[in-house]
């Protein structure tokens, strides 16, 4: 754990990365670096990039590739991704196949501290509505939490769970918070607290918690991603505005110039790079192209799918496709697997709910 966390504090240039620490993964690894995985359905699917300097990633995919027979690379940006079906050139029935799966929302924290009038009405509402709520955020340190507080963010977790999507927490993608699971000094997570004080003469109230994870440039903090954030059913409008909106503000001033909102699934799947842009351009194959295209239309406007894009597009930021790379040239062999790794119950997936989900999204 404190090597792994060595290298991310060194190379863990991906808002991901600092995900690869958490417990319950695999790794291939070699003195240089490693890439994280979970085993998933028969198929060894990736977390991320390897952590490693930039200039053995490359030996890195290759290793992975010579090692595990049914490899999905998921979670890539374009380069890496390249990478990879540069790496697994051969025979041509072992020919690697690539598509977009959606897209990471990356804000400059100044951007939202600028003057009211170029901000979104969202956030200005937001605003408004956290200034009657008497609404504050607090950086505390996890593992210094009273047994009574870690004992209220379980129930803050246990509430906010009952009335989500999925009644159980994500890993993978997400990193499953732990507040007092010792983290290592050169790679930490953030944990802030949400406050309200609807009157001055109470005490503050604890409405929720946001977990905020690092990624690093040249061994220092370069940004943070919004991993989690869990809160209670609250009369206050606009909670995520306005979390973010005080997290950008807390960043600013310490130096910080970037938040990743983190996934928008099944957005943007067909986006190629524009000209100019540094990011390579990927075709993929056409099937896969139009299994993708099929899964954006049907399921993105899913209302939970839908609802988790607005809110994080509707801020001032910009769009980072990511992809997943795979020697099927279909789509659901992927889709599984990565929901396994990420402790998705399939019946969760299949059952009654996802059709009612379906319909809403798509009325008669």
């Amino acid at each position: 754990m404190a090597g792994r966390a060595d290298l991310v504090s060194l190379h863990g240039e991906d808002p991901i990365a600092f995900s690869t620490l958490q417990s319950g993964l695999l790794y291939c690894e070699t003195s240089y670096g490693y890439i994280a995985y979970q085993r998933a359905w028969g198929i060894d699917i990736t977390l991320g990039p390897p952590v490693a300097a930039a200039c053995d990633h490359a030996a890195l995919y290759e290793r992975f590739l010579r090692l595990h027979r049914r490899p999905v690379f998921c979670y890539l940006r374009a380069q890496s991704a390249q990478q990879v079906m540069l790496a697994g050139t051969g025979p041509a029935e072992r020919r690697l196949h690539v598509a977009g799966m959606g897209v990471d929302r990356l804000l400059k924290t100044r951007s939202l501290v600028s003057s009211d009038a170029s901000l979104p009405k969202p956030l200005l509402g937001a605003r408004k509505h956290a200034r009657r709520a008497g609404f504050f955020v607090q950086a505390v340190d996890a593992e210094q939490l009273s047994s009574s507080l870690v004992l209220r963010l379980s129930q803050i977790t246990h509430a906010y769970l009952q009335k989500s999507q999925l009644p159980y927490e994500m890993r993978f993608l997400n990193r499953p918070f732990a507040p007092q699971d010792a983290q290592p000094r050169v790679a930490r997570s953030r944990l802030y607290l949400l406050w309200q004080t609807w009157r001055r003469d109470e005490a503050p109230q604890l409405l929720g918690y946001v977990v905020l994870n690092p990624w690093f440039r040249e061994g220092v903090v370069a940004g943070y991603l919004l991993d989690i954030l869990r809160c209670e059913p609250t009369r206050q409008w606009g909670v995520f505005y306005a979390v973010v909106d005080a997290l950008c503000r807390e960043l600013q001033q310490q130096g910080i110039d970037e938040l990743s909102l983190g996934f928008c699934p099944l957005h943007q799947t067909q986006r190629r790079a524009a000209g100019g842009s540094e990011e390579p351009s990927l075709s993929g194959s056409s099937l896969l192209a139009a299994q993708l295209k099929w899964l954006e239309m049907h399921l993105s406007a899913v209302p939970y799918v839908q609802r988790l894009r607005e809110l994080k597009t509707s801020l001032p930021g910009v769009s980072c496709p990511r992809y997943f790379v795979s020697y099927s040239a279909l789509a659901l062999p992927a889709f599984v697997a990565l929901m396994g790794a990420c402790g998705v119950r399939l019946r969760s997936l299949l059952g009654a709910s996802l059709w009612q989900s379906i319909r809403a999204a798509h009325p008669a």
